[in-house]
């Protein structure tokens, strides 16, 4: 296979157009489908327009604004700047089709060059790594017109590029199938904690143990001991449950004076006290302690705090959360353990039925966690192989 790789610029390969920009009352007024930055959340193309936002077409905009297949869109600007230089390849397009103001287009205006492979060689990270190094800086915060055309594009001859695209091409829908199968896993969690959250299946041996009706405060007590300055800061987080603090990423904002917040031990149910109606709580598999911003419940014998750990997750029990919270906007809400302590539930009355229910749940989570953990590390391969691809530190099979 060969290996006679140029490098030129972008803007010798392609055309570049700003996306449009539109008011808010052309919103869902009109026919014209527009592509925004919340398609590219996954997508390295695009050949579905159906769900996409429709405005009335601006005054005065030419043809050459509405979107043809083969097109590359890029993300100019957006709060995440991970999104920030993303690009997505549109096929099959079947409607009128723009793109807002927050992209830039880019046309081939070669046909030495495949528009996928600009997409894959997006995907690897290789051009970011490219623009940062030229822009001098450590992370992206705009992207231009002026910046993609000055990129330098490894351009191999075709068949080098048809071989790269057909091992990326295997790659990708290996990817898709695993995260196909993490989402029919959160969907088969999702409908099964339904049925065992609320009764509808029993395991066998328990059909004729009831369950009861009870107030949290019948089954919890509220854990105020505090001035535990020997024991570690942690913090609730909604999908990691209860860490070590310095293991979040964002700036600590703890208070120096950690006299005033509350120990938290194993089995302990913690929650945000101003986020509990978004479902921000966690079982505690360590000690330490928390900021007074939490509320920390301990499960009595009544209660499984494994069983708790999931109910608590339940949607229909957080928009109880939701309605006990005080606060007249979302952003001041609160539940206090008063407020929390008068929720009614109906929970089974033996604790052993309990403990099933959570053992059956934890292993969705764990399957989906694995589904997790491997469609990231496979992601990393394959952005790691295609790396080596394109720059030909490897041969490729004809």
């Amino acid at each position: 296979m060969s290996r006679c790789v140029v490098t030129r610029r972008f803007g010798e390969l392609a055309s570049f157009r700003n996306g449009v920009n539109y008011s808010a009352a052309s919103r869902d007024a009109g026919t014209l489908a527009v592509i925004g930055v919340r398609e590219f959340q996954r997508n390295e193309r695009l050949s579905r327009f159906d769900q996409l936002e429709r405005i009335t077409r601006p005054p005065g905009l030419d043809d050459d604004a509405l979107l043809r297949n083969g097109d590359l869109i890029f993300v100019r600007s957006n709060g995440n700047k991970e999104l920030i230089g993303r690009c997505m390849l549109l096929e099959g397009i079947t409607v009128p089709l723009t793109h807002s103001g927050f992209t830039i287009r880019a046309r081939l205006t070669t046909p030495n060059i495949d528009p996928e492979w600009i997409v894959q060689y997006f995907t690897t990270g290789l051009a970011r790594k490219a623009i940062m190094r030229r822009g001098g800086g450590t992370n992206i915060s705009n992207l231009s017109q002026q910046i993609l055309q000055d990129l330098p594009i490894p351009v191999p001859d075709l068949g080098y590029q048809t071989n790269v695209l057909r091992v990326a091409n295997q790659l990708s829908d290996s990817l898709q199938i695993l995260r196909a199968l993490r989402a029919s896993k959160k969907l088969f969690r999702r409908g099964l904690m339904q049925q065992l959250l609320t009764g509808q299946r029993r395991f066998r041996g328990f059909p004729d143990h009831p369950w009861i009706e009870i107030r949290l405060g019948d089954v919890f007590e509220e854990r105020n001991e505090i001035d535990r300055l020997d024991l570690p800061l942690l913090s609730v987080t909604a999908d990691r449950g209860l860490i070590p603090r310095d293991q979040l990423s964002k700036r600590d904002t703890s208070n120096p004076d950690k006299s005033k917040y509350k120990r938290v031990t194993l089995g302990d149910i913690a929650y945000n006290t101003m986020r509990m109606w978004q479902g921000v709580s966690a079982l505690s598999t360590l000690e330490g302690i928390v900021s007074p911003a939490y509320t920390v419940a301990t499960p009595t014998d009544k209660i499984s705090g494994h069983f708790a750990k999931h109910l608590f997750k339940y949607p229909p029990v957080v928009n109880l959360f939701h309605r006990h919270s005080q606060g007249l906007v979302d952003d001041t809400l609160n539940l206090k353990f008063d407020r929390f302590s008068k929720i009614k539930l109906a929970i089974p009355r033996d604790t052993d039925e309990q403990a099933r229910i959570a053992g059956v749940l934890d292993v969705c989570d764990t399957e989906i966690k694995l589904l997790s953990t491997l469609g990231k590390e496979f992601e990393d391969y394959k952005r790691a192989l295609l790396s080596r691809l394109f720059s030909s530190d490897v041969k490729v099979p004809a």
